[in-house]
Order: structure tokens, then sequence, then C-alpha cells
């Protein structure tokens, strides 16, 4: 058995780049930043990858999903591979199953989201 399964809550950080695919299919790009607090105020935020196709690519559309959006997301991890400069290179992306809008901005970043 193998499980490969991501779910993230947090602020789109660039508008969604649409494309079509070379069989027509639609895709989804932007990325997300999930942001941690730390006891003393600190914070960090890790920044993820995220590729959506299909009906759940058209669902993102009509959402208006944009910078700034607080979502929830659930997909699963795969690492793609690119060449740059003769050398090979990989990232790894989420592959979007879906996506629960929460809003323009996280309200209480200390509030679980229910998905």
């Amino acid at each position: 058995m193998s499980i490969n399964t991501i779910t993230i809550d947090g602020n789109v950080g660039r508008d969604v780049e649409f494309k079509h695919t070379s069989n027509d299919n639609l895709k989804a790009s932007f990325s997300i930043g999930h942001t941690v607090y730390g006891a003393n105020g600190s914070k960090e935020t890790d920044w993820f990858n995220v590729q959506a196709f299909g009906k759940t690519a058209e669902t993102i559309r009509k959402l208006s999903i944009g910078k700034g959006s607080y979502v929830c997301i659930a997909g699963r991890m795969r690492v793609q591979a690119y060449e740059k400069d003769g050398e090979k290179k990989t990232y790894p992306v989420i592959i979007l199953n879906a996506i629960s809008v929460k809003g323009n901005k996280r309200q209480d970043e200390n509030e679980d989201v229910p998905f």
C-alpha cells in the first residue's frame, strides 16, 4: 500500500496562471504559503507549487481564486523534472485533488480550518 496525500491551508502567493496542455486540458498553476507561528511571536512560511487540471482547474477559474486568497487544498506530491543550461533539475509540486476557499486572508492564524 502506498500513501501520498498532503493537505495544506494558506494564502495563494501569486495569481493563478492558466494554460492548456498539449491535449487541450486546462491547467492551473499557483503557489501557496503556509505560515507557522512560534511561541515567541516568530513566524516561518513554507511555499509550495500547486497544479490543477481539468475540472479542478475550471473550478479554480470559476471561484476567481487569486493572490491573497486563503484556501485549504488537498492533493498528492509529485516531483517534476526539467533541464536548465544542460543540467537536470527537479522540484516538488502538489497535484491538486480538492480546494476550499476560506476567504481573502486568514482571519485567525491559530484557528483550525475544517476541510
